[in-house]
């Protein structure tokens, strides 16, 4: 495992929500028990309940829980892209269009709910 970046530039990204640290920095708080994404909008925990891990993985193997508010876990789709080492985005990526339907399908409304006599 990597080494992570000192705790306290850490925690100064967590309290500044900083999005640059998404899919590759997430936080354990000790006294609830969750762990969160770096841009959680959930309140700020206190540095000394901090505990911080590279994946989902390590938080979980560590005995947290994911959070309900921004469920890391979920983002389990999302890719960084480290093109840049300064400033990384973040890709996610999304469902196919209308173009990618059958012909048969294509500007077609759902089926109807209505029941039938």
């Amino acid at each position: 495992m990597a080494q992570l970046t000192d705790t306290e530039t850490l925690y100064a990204s967590l309290a500044a929500r900083d999005k640059a640290w998404l899919g590759r920095a997430y936080v354990g708080v000790v006294s609830t028990g969750i762990f969160c994404t770096m841009g959680c909008a959930a309140r700020t925990p206190l540095a000394k309940n901090c505990r911080f891990f590279e994946t989902v993985d390590d938080c979980v193997a560590a005995g947290f829980r994911a959070c309900k508010r921004c469920r890391p876990a979920d983002r389990r789709y999302q890719v960084l892209n480290l093109k840049s080492s300064t400033s990384p985005s973040l890709t996610t990526y999304s469902l196919p269009s209308s173009r990618a339907l059958p012909a048969s399908l294509a500007g077609t409304s759902p089926p109807s709910a209505t029941k039938s006599s």
